[in-house]
């Protein structure tokens, strides 16, 4: 947590050192297990039985070396944790809207 003397740059969120070592695709699959949920809720993103790894359709091998990079810090990174992101944030009547639209 963060108090009010602390710097937003102190405040942000990160990925353990712990899990952050290899690539970053080896980071998704062998270290989270993301790829398995990312998979099942993507349409662009599937499992190839045959080099048994996951790709993403249309891109190649090196636009998906990138997009890897991407994801994982985009993850380890989702920005200033605002108002809304507490348990408390359905009793405000803005959550509703924004919600549904974020949706």
């Amino acid at each position: 947590t963060c108090d009010d003397d602390a710097s937003s740059s102190d405040c942000n969120c990160s990925c353990p050192a712990s899990v952050m070592d290899g690539t970053p695709y080896e980071v998704l699959t062998d270290r989270t297990g993301l790829m398995h949920w990312i998979d099942s809720s993507s349409r662009a993103i599937f499992f190839n039985e045959s080099d048994g790894r996951y790709h993403i359709k249309g891109y190649t091998p090196q636009m998906e070396t990138d997009a890897w990079e991407q994801i994982l810090a985009a993850l380890c990174d989702p920005g200033h944790a605002g108002e809304m992101y507490t348990s408390a944030a359905p009793y405000d009547p803005t959550f509703w809207v924004l919600h549904t639209t974020a949706e």
